[in-house]
């Protein structure tokens, strides 16, 4: 049953995120809850998900999903939106130290190009260029 749900999750995730997109003003308009999606780094797409509480924000891990961040780059801290740009400001590391080496570039920190998908509940931001791009794609969960 989880792989099914997982399954329209990409699905829905896919037809929603990949259409529309044109730099917004979006101000800080990401409504409080959770955020399940992927990332994009270097041709390999990676499960994540990121809670946004006001203007704080948690990475979870993905539940056992075979492409996801070391739980080693996982962080806490605040984020701040407007202007077209998304920024995470990192507190601490969700799980210091560790063991599983941590990809630099794949901490969320940083200031993102954010972009408009004209849906309240999805989110896509991007950051660097070339080897370096990292670009998020985000639907938020309805937990009933």
């Amino acid at each position: 049953m989880k792989k099914l749900f997982f399954i329209f999750l990409i699905i829905g995730i896919l037809s929603c995120c990949t259409r529309n997109e044109e730099m917004g003003n979006r101000g800080s308009n990401i409504e409080n809850g959770i955020y399940m999606g992927y990332f994009e780094y270097q041709n390999q797409k990676y499960w994540c998900e990121i809670e946004f509480t006001n203007d704080r924000y948690v990475e979870w891990p993905s539940g056992g999903a075979m492409f996801q961040k070391s739980y080693g780059c996982l962080t806490v801290g605040r984020w701040s939106a407007g202007n077209g740009k998304l920024t995470f400001n990192m507190e601490s590391y969700k799980m210091p130290g560790y063991p599983e080496p941590c990809v630099p570039n794949m901490l969320i920190p940083g200031e993102y190009s954010f972009y408009d998908v004209l849906k309240s509940d999805s989110l896509v931001f991007e950051k660097g260029s070339n080897a370096g791009r990292i670009k998020y794609h985000l639907v938020k969960l309805q937990l009933n």
